[in-house]
């Protein structure tokens, strides 16, 4: 195909605007196989333009026209091209209802003359604006095409991509596929340099777009079909987001504005704007973006400082110090616009645009500040220095502030780096000035006299708690290390007035007092008898940053102790099967200096308690080996003692190579469900060899046995504890002379004596197990250390040979397709696979759960065949559901359509049914767990033995967003008001119930919503407190699923926190997504990915299916 391009616009003859567009169109045509014979600029002339295009249709298939398609009289592009090609126009009312919404979200008023940009001509291919109110369209006639596009590139790019470029993928041989790549916050110059090679490839091709303040990258292939052209775009993704970071904004996501507005959709999140030198530029962009309303709350130009003081709240005291152009302020209007909003998110805008320079600071000075609730974070640019640059300025403050909200916005849930700490309290929250009643005049003597009462009577009090309620030795932090020893975290007694902002449900009031210095503080370990007493630190996002920082933050030469990037700690669900828990050795008694100790016997059996206490948890552990370790990684005696996850059987193995390393025998047991702790330190000077690491492994002692253990630790004797005699050293091991300190003398001289353990460390039986262990470690899978532990193994065991023709359950198996209407009835096992998989692609995508999730994508086959065939056992019709597309040839399709292949016709029966129509289980499924599934009998009323509350450790946030993606979350917070709650919930009974009164039980210190009864150990709800009355007086109280259905809410398991009695409203959280009955979706890909079970390790997991159940799964018989 052959093409000419044709820029329309009187402005582009006279050199007022340069002509970008021809330059993007050829690259952008030339990457769809179709050439480009000329181009030509013809100015605001219908006659010259006509002439033009005749001749252009006369030389070419394709003619593009650019601009000329504004609401002026000027504008006369579609007009010459329907007289041209005979063509009528007439009004395309989506298009005018797309303007319509698009000046109402720009606060202007539309004008007749607009009405003239959605006139089209009749039968066109409608293109439309997502940046502009002049939609573009496409025409054929006689074999000739003529695509028109806006004239500003800021429109025409983003259509093309968005819409242009799918349309011409037709007209090209075999497939194209086409990726854009929106960068921001880093130059075009710095992109070349680092995709250069990128760029130099023939096919798929990476072409860059410089637009004012970011960089565009199209990445084009061309291949056989579509699909294989999306496929090799692939890897070049992957490699951009590698080589640029956080700095892509997004993937198609058309513009910056756009990603920002859809992550606040996401995220369910609003935001409110206080603009200084943009004077509401910023509001405009969000507005501009279809749908903005949803998240964008209210914007404020606030030029006057006045304005700035009086209705954003900015202090008079922060003007006159710093400016109106300073961080301070910037920082002060982003709090006070979310405040006055009510907004999630508050962004505050303040800067020196030009012409002038003002207050000692030059043009293109501009401070940024974004506030949530609890923190605020504050950036400066300089952008231009002339008056010239006056809209540079402004355009490039408006990215900046929308780039650090998009930034925000994808660090959730964990907090973006670089905040600083609300202290104001929200009561201080500025109201909108109002004109006061006449005459009235307050009586501010008065009610100084009650403001100065108060404050004296809640002094005395706060006097009164802190002299008589908190203990006299609580610890302070001083440089990371505690100034009092002896006061420990796991004392009794209030370590703060009340739990502090921020801080997670469920923690315990120990440490009160240290997180509302440091949210980074996870646990605190103590050894009694030892200078061991030290806050434990973990930071998500920098996981060894406490080695060369303090407890509070502080660069320090000793750091700080602190958890392995295994663990997991953020809520009081969190499950961990295996601690590890690091910190300096100075040797001078501070950090874990004492730790050297456990080198030696009798120091072992005196110390073998030791409290580490979590966040959410008090806990005592006892020691059961001590280890010196090799570091290298590369040494073939290298033993990973941080492995968080284990498959059935592994964790036995691990502690049976924990003993086998340790120093002593311990007489102590670790079971298969036990949960330890290892605590590791520098030991090259006492083992003779660099890099050599102190561990000391302990179980935790669970509350039932801590009496038991401990009288059997009392009664030991010294036999309990002995030298092993086999001891597995790293090969390394007193390579140097060793340091002999007062706390390894004794057990160093014992162990250089132990010939017999090197001697057989050197044996070929030791080193073929050393090497197969190496050889294993190689080849599992590499996987992101996970945060959820799972708690057991999991089931094992083998199908049940089936004994009922496998047509009779086919016959069951019947989908009504909702999206063509058809019904599926497999007859063979070709058809039967294929549903399958269409039905398993739409329950657990393909791309969402693409990594590693075979066995998952396996056990959701086997439940949804079982569930499809118990509905239309049960109910008698076919189940209704929205099929899937499905291609073999996708690989990602094709990896769904194996593993279905792989169960197909495997499925769990109730073995005590007769009739086959009632043999199927009812084997419900959802998204995500509250952590714990819930029982059938608490949620339908149904009690099943195969639908029990089991754990789903692997249902939390940071699971959910490493397998589902950035659009996933596993907390939702929301707020409702008692009297939308109350409408939602009559409107519920209404519908469902009849014409009844709908009331609340009240309950001193509850929100007017919360539980009258929660499932055992979870968060899900069982009965709420709001009811109706039926006609004979009887209140009916709603269970948490009916509640879940009335507000719409993601699940019924919620907490309620944060009630504001002045406008009645309450913040509600729920957790996980769904009814929560039978198998967590995202708890099975955890469990395939992270602990590395199968699919009937998970089925029988959460079926609760056992050798002696009546539910089992039961293989086919064709």
């Amino acid at each position: 195909m052959q093409a000419e391009i044709i820029t329309v616009g009187t402005e582009l003859l006279l050199g007022d605007i340069v002509d970008s567009n021809s330059q993007f169109l050829s690259r952008e045509l030339a990457a769809h196989g179709i050439s480009v014979l000329r181009q030509s600029t013809v100015g605001d002339n219908p006659q010259r333009l006509s002439l033009l295009l005749r001749q252009a249709l006369e030389r070419s298939d394709l003619v593009v026209l650019s601009g000329g398609l504004g609401p002026t009289k000027d504008d006369l592009t579609k007009e010459t091209v329907c007289e041209v090609m005979g063509l009528e126009l007439s009004l395309h009312e989506e298009s005018w209802q797309r303007i319509v919404e698009y000046f109402h979200n720009t606060g202007r008023e539309v004008a007749d003359s607009n009405q003239k940009q959605a006139m089209l001509p009749r039968g066109c291919t409608v293109f439309q604006n997502d940046h502009g109110t002049a939609p573009g369209c496409a025409v054929e006639k006689d074999g000739h095409y003529v695509i028109l596009l806006p004239g500003p590139p800021r429109e025409l790019i983003p259509m093309f991509n968005d819409y242009v470029s799918p349309y011409l993928a037709a007209f090209s041989e075999g497939g194209i596929f086409s990726y854009t790549v929106g960068v921001f916050g880093i130059s075009e110059s710095t992109i070349g340099e680092r995709i250069a090679d990128l760029m130099n490839s023939a096919n798929p091709t990476v072409a860059p777009y410089a637009k004012e303040g970011e960089v565009v990258l199209r990445v084009t292939a061309r291949a056989a079909d579509e699909q294989q052209a999306r496929a090799m775009c692939e890897p070049i993704l992957a490699e951009l987001r590698n080589r640029l970071g956080n700095c892509i904004y997004g993937i198609d996501a058309g513009s910056l504005p756009k990603a920002v507005v859809e992550l606040l959709k996401t995220k369910q999140m609003k935001i409110a704007t206080a603009e200084s030198c943009t004077a509401g530029l910023l509001s405009g962009s969000l507005t501009e973006v279809p749908g903005a309303s949803s998240v964008f709350e209210c914007g404020v130009a606030a030029y006057s400082c006045d304005i700035k003081q009086q209705l954003l709240g900015v202090p008079a005291d922060t003007l006159e110090q710093y400016g109106a152009v300073s961080p301070q302020t910037a920082r002060a209007m982003a709090v006070g616009v979310r405040r006055v909003s009510h907004a999630d998110l508050g962004v505050g805008i303040t800067g020196v645009a030009g012409p002038e320079p003002s207050e000692g600071k030059p043009v293109g000075t501009v401070y940024i500040a974004l506030a949530d609730k609890k923190r605020v974070w504050v950036k400066k640019i300089v952008a231009g220095h002339t008056a010239e640059e006056r809209d540079y300025v402004r355009h490039m403050a408006v990215m900046n502030a929308l780039d650090l909200t998009r930034r925000y916005l994808e660090a959730l849930p964990t907090v973006m780096a670089g905040g600083e700490r609300i202290d104001d309290q929200e009561s201080d929250v500025p109201a909108i000035p109002s004109a006061k009643p006449a005459g009235e005049k307050p009586d501010r003597r008065r009610r100084t006299t009650i403001m100065l009462g108060t404050v004296a009577v809640l002094a005395a009090f706060l006097c009164w708690l802190l002299f008589y309620m908190l203990p006299p030795s609580a610890p302070t932090v001083t440089g990371g290390v505690e100034e009092n020893d002896t006061a420990k975290l796991e004392t009794t007694g209030v370590a703060s007035v009340g739990s502090p902002m921020g801080a997670p449900e469920g923690m315990l009031s120990d440490f009160f007092n240290l997180y509302s210095q440091n949210e980074d503080i996870r646990g605190w370990l103590s050894i009694e008898n030892t200078q061991i007493a030290y806050p434990v630190m973990m930071r998500q996002d920098d996981p060894t940053y406490y080695q060369t920082h303090s407890s509070d933050g502080e660069p320090s030469t000793t750091g700080a102790l602190y958890f392995g990037e295994g663990a997991s700690l953020y809520s009081a669900q969190s499950t961990n099967r295996s601690l590890v828990v690091y910190g300096s050795n100075p040797r001078d008694g501070s950090m874990l200096s004492d730790l050297l100790g456990y080198m030696d016997a009798p120091f072992v059996e005196k110390h073998r308690t030791i409290h580490m206490n979590t966040l959410f948890e008090r806990m005592e552990w006892d020691v059961f080996g001590v280890m010196i370790l090799d570091s290298d990684q590369k040494a073939e005696d290298y033993f990973d003692y941080t492995k968080s996850t284990f498959a059935k059987g592994e964790f036995s193995k691990f502690i049976s190579e924990i003993r086998r390393r340790s120093l002593f025998t311990v007489n102590a047991t670790v079971g298969e469900n036990d949960q330890i702790l290892l605590i590791s330190t520098d030991a090259s000077k006492e083992a003779g060899f660099d890099g050599a690491r102190l561990v000391v492994a302990a179980r935790r002692v669970q509350e039932q046995t801590v009496a038991s253990d401990t009288a059997s630790k009392v009664a030991s004797t010294t036999a309990a504890i002995s030298t092993n005699t086999k001891v597995v050293l790293p090969d390394r091991y007193m390579e140097k002379t060793p340091v002999r300190t007062s706390a390894t003398q004794k057990s160093i001289a014992v162990n250089q004596t132990t010939t017999t353990a090197r001697t057989v460390k050197t044996t070929s039986t030791a080193r073929k197990t050393t090497t197969t262990a190496k050889k294993a470690a190689a080849t599992k899978k590499p996987t992101v250390t996970p945060v959820a532990k799972p708690v057991s193994g999991g089931q094992s065991g083998s199908l049940q040979a089936g004994k009922i023709a496998e047509k009779q359950f086919m016959q069951l198996f019947q989908i009504k397709d909702t999206q063509t209407g058809k019904t599926i009835k497999p007859t063979d096992k070709a058809a039967l696979q294929t549903a399958l998989a269409r039905l398993v692609k739409r329950e657990m995508g393909t791309e969402r759960y693409a990594l590693h999730s075979t066995e998952a994508w396996k056990a959701q086959a086997v439940a949804s065949y079982t569930f499809v065939i118990w509905y239309v056992g049960a109910y008698g019709k076919p189940y209704s559901f929205p099929l899937a597309s499905l291609n073999t040839s996708v690989a990602s399709d094709r990896k769904i359509y194996d593993a279905v292949g792989d169960v197909l016709g495997v499925k769990i029966l109730d073995t005590t049914a007769t009739l086959v129509d009632d043999m199927a289980c009812d084997t419900m499924y959802y998204a995500s767990s509250a952590g714990v599934t819930a029982n059938s009998y608490q949620v339908y009323g149904g009690d099943l033995p195969y639908l029990r509350s089991v754990s789903s450790p692997y249902d939390n946030e940071t699971t959910i967003r490493k397998y589902g993606g950035s659009s996933d979350y596993w907390a939702d917070t929301f707020t409702i008001t008692v009297s939308q709650l109350k409408q939602k919930v009559t409107a519920w009974v209404k519908e469902n119930r009849g014409s009844y009164t709908v009331g609340y039980d009240t309950k001193k210190g509850e929100a007017p919503l919360y539980a009258r009864q929660k499932a055992d150990n979870s968060r899900y709800v069982v009965s709420t407190n709001w009811y109706y009355t039926d006609k004979s007086g009887t209140k009916h109280y709603l269970t948490g699923l009916q509640l879940r259905t009335a507000v719409g809410m993601r699940s019924h398991a919620f907490t309620v926190s944060g009630y504001n009695s002045k406008d009645q409203s309450m913040k509600v959280t729920t957790y996980g997504y769904g009814h929560g009955v039978g198998m967590s979706q995202m708890g099975a890909v955890g469990y395939a990915n992270e602990a590395g079970w199968s699919y009937q390790q998970i089925l029988r997991h959460y079926y609760s299916i056992t050798g002696s159940s009546a539910a089992q799964l039961v293989a086919p018989k064709w």
